[in-house]
């Protein structure tokens, strides 16, 4: 038995012959009753603290009782420079000290069942790669996503695909046990990446290989139009800033080419399918067009989640435990992704309804492009192969909104790398003049001519590495678990431990950039 198991049964030991003490009184004042019911539940709670499995490891000391870790992580100067010197400092893993500090938790759990109290104030984080293979891949879906992540996925992409990866942690905690006896894991999820595969084969993404190469091209000339109008420095140019608004244009036109299968060829889009080439997703970032709403709303969408203030971060904790409240009184950052959303369900709505259209065309020319692979799911009969209505409009919506950060993020950082390391770079540039030679210079590369610069891939590999797309994830454990670790790790007490026992519902934050690096 361990010390915290030794440490919870002398407790309820206490417990139990209180408990017996008090039923042994008759005629006691009312006052006793009350004083030494108060006790019971003192002690019952400190008996829950003595078994909280990460009280043995050790954690760093939030900045802010009230906001916790969270605080600290999202108001980084840059990603990773606290949890780098801490995951340094305690190992691959650690605990942190979640929102409000104390068991918020713990009372709202035990004023619903009494007993069983399980809280999420200490947070488990770990960098480690088996620890992380074990909850995202061994055993995925016995970890999901916190429901509060559930919540603001639903917000931005709607009920789609990457909503869908979290939805059995709400099927686990239905109140129905026909429902979930019937249920099995991940089957939601599994479904809607079934139905999508086909549009994301290796062919299929081959088509919007110009698409990239126009808009890169598009930009290089808007650089070299605004320099020679003095518009911009030559010295200096908002790298973040342009990349961003091309990312758009290409997730525009991207989509364009996904939902109603244009061919791309150099400047212009010649229809495929006339019946469906009348919606076109023109952005006009690089060109600041008037009259995109959209546009609009994409530029300024993380606009209060980036940095948040400790109201912010209060708001967003209090929100995990009464979310039909704070539903009532939705912050900035809710309303403008609940904004977002309305306005690509307006796009979503008039594609949707094309999708007869889709499937007619669909039978002549055999296509898999993302349109025609709903419309074929919305038609099926098969439960196992079928999405409905809702279902397909979520798709629409998780398309248009999901691409735009990831491509200017990586594309930036990887320009970043490069200028920081001349001796790569140039090596970069070789490759690519020796390619330009073997081609000719008015060729436009294939795909196949970018993978013959190992070089270059090599790059665009280790910048993806060091610059993580996402700097991190959270899971929630749906049951008691043990996670191993690769590298073992010292606790407070100086003892060595290759593995972290966790409770049902334990909060877990996983450093993608700190692993990687």
């Amino acid at each position: 038995m361990t010390d915290v198991e030794e440490d919870g049964a002398s407790v309820d030991v206490l417990v139990g012959a209180l408990s017996f003490f008090t039923a042994s009184l008759a005629g006691v004042t009312t006052s006793t009753f009350l004083a030494v019911g108060g006790a019971l539940l003192v002690l019952r709670f400190i008996a829950r603290i003595t078994r909280k499995p990460l009280s043995k490891l050790r954690g760093p000391k939030a900045s802010s009782l009230l906001a916790g870790y969270e605080y600290d992580l999202f108001n980084q100067k840059s990603a990773g420079d606290k949890e780098y010197k801490w995951y340094q400092e305690y190992g691959t893993a650690f605990r942190a000290t979640g929102a409000y500090g104390v068991c918020l938790n713990d009372f709202k759990t035990f004023a619903e069942n009494g007993s069983d109290i399980d809280e999420q104030e200490e947070v488990l984080m770990t960098a480690d790669p088996k620890a992380l293979q074990y909850i995202l891949q061994t055993s995925g879906y016995r970890f999901s996503r916190p429901i509060e992540f559930q919540r603001r996925i639903s917000r931005l992409f709607d009920k789609g695909v990457l909503w869908a990866e979290g939805e059995h942690h709400k099927v686990l905690n239905a109140i129905n046990p026909v429902a979930l006896l019937r249920f099995k894991l991940g089957d939601i999820h599994q479904r809607h990446r079934k139905v999508l595969n086909p549009a994301f084969s290796a062919q299929q993404l081959k088509q919007f290989l110009a698409i990239f190469q126009e808009s890169v091209s598009h930009l290089a000339r808007k650089w070299k139009e605004d320099i020679s109008q003095g518009g911009l420095n030559e010295k200096q140019i908002n790298i973040p800033f342009w990349l961003g608004r091309m990312s758009l244009d290409i997730i525009g036109k991207s989509t364009s080419l996904f939902i109603f299968g244009f061919s791309f060829s150099h400047t212009r889009f010649k229809t495929l399918n006339e019946p469906t080439a009348s919606f076109d997703f023109d952005f006009g970032a690089l060109d600041n067009k008037d009259g995109v709403p959209l546009r609009n709303k994409f530029q300024n969408l993380f606009q209060d989640s980036v940095q948040p203030s400790k109201a912010n971060m209060i708001h967003r904790t209090l929100e995990r435990y009464a979310p039909s409240i704070f539903r009532m009184f939705p912050s900035k950052e809710n309303l403008r992704h609940l904004d977002f959303l309305n306005e690509t369900h307006k796009i979503a709505r008039d594609i949707y309804a094309r999708k007869d259209l889709v499937v007619d065309n669909d039978e002549k020319k055999g296509g898999k492009d993302i349109l025609s692979v709903l419309a074929h799911a919305n038609n099926a009969e098969d439960s196992r192969k079928k999405l409905n209505d809702s279902e397909v409009l979520a798709q629409v919506a998780t398309m248009l909104n999901a691409g735009q950060e990831t491509i200017s993020f990586s594309t930036t950082y990887l320009l970043y790398e490069l200028s920081r390391h001349l001796e790569d770079q140039t090596r970069v540039f070789r490759e690519i003049r020796n390619l330009r030679d073997q081609i000719g210079q008015d060729t436009v590369p294939s795909s196949n001519d970018y993978d013959s610069m190992p070089y270059f891939n090599a790059v665009i590999k280790e910048a993806l590495r060091l610059h993580s797309i996402l700097a991190d994830v959270q899971r929630e454990a749906l049951n008691d678990d043990v996670i191993p670790l690769e590298f073992p790790i010292t606790t407070a007490a100086g003892e060595t431990v290759n593995q972290i026992p966790v409770r049902k519902g334990q909060r877990i934050y996983m450093s993608l950039g700190a692993s990687n690096r």
